[in-house]
């Protein structure tokens, strides 16, 4: 179990080795390496998880036995985007879990994790310092004004694997939402 203050952030960069039952509390690991060992993962009580679809030890897929986001635990899956404006080459991560439970209060999230503010294949426009919202599989929202137009359409509505493009590049603006792919046996 790793026991945190509530606001504890611990990013690993390499391999974490975790026992295969392991619980996450009042902290968050980021792991930005890879993590091997745990089967059974809960996290609850102010506890996060952030796995990353790409690191220099992992690409796109992580797979365990069982997940469970108790009450405010938040599991955070971020895809990958290389950031070199070829939004073919950036793909969303897979979780693949035999038994996933989402507690009431516990949350599996990409939210933010798209592409950045004015960016992707449906970012959103600016004009006169108001922005209209990004597009993904359906168009995004037109701004408080006519040229601040909602970002164009793009990907699957009902398979949806690429990410969402960031509202207009206004200091108010906020990035798409990432892609996940759940695999739930």
């Amino acid at each position: 179990t790793l026991v945190g203050d509530g606001t504890a952030r611990l990013t690993g960069e390499g391999i974490i080795a975790a026992p295969s039952s392991f619980d996450v509390v009042t902290a968050t690991i980021v792991v930005a390496g890879d993590l091997v060992g745990p089967e059974a993962i809960t996290i609850a009580n102010s506890g996060g998880l952030e796995l990353h679809a790409h690191t220099p030890f992992r690409t796109g897929v992580y797979t365990f036995t069982e997940m469970t986001a108790g009450l405010s635990g938040t599991l955070r899956l971020v895809p990958y985007d290389d950031g070199d404006g070829d939004y073919d080459d950036d793909y969303e991560l897979e979780l693949r879990v035999e038994t996933l439970t989402v507690a009431m209060g516990g949350t599996v999230s990409a939210e933010g994790q798209g592409y950045g503010v004015g960016s992707g294949p449906g970012a959103g426009g600016i004009y006169g310092g108001r922005a209209g919202g990004g597009g993904h599989g359906g168009a995004g929202g037109q701004g408080p004004v006519a040229d601040a137009f909602g970002g164009t359409t793009y990907g699957s509505v009902y398979q949806p694997a690429t990410l969402g493009s960031g509202a207009g590049d206004y200091a108010s603006s906020g990035a798409g939402g990432g892609a996940m792919h759940l695999l739930v046996s």
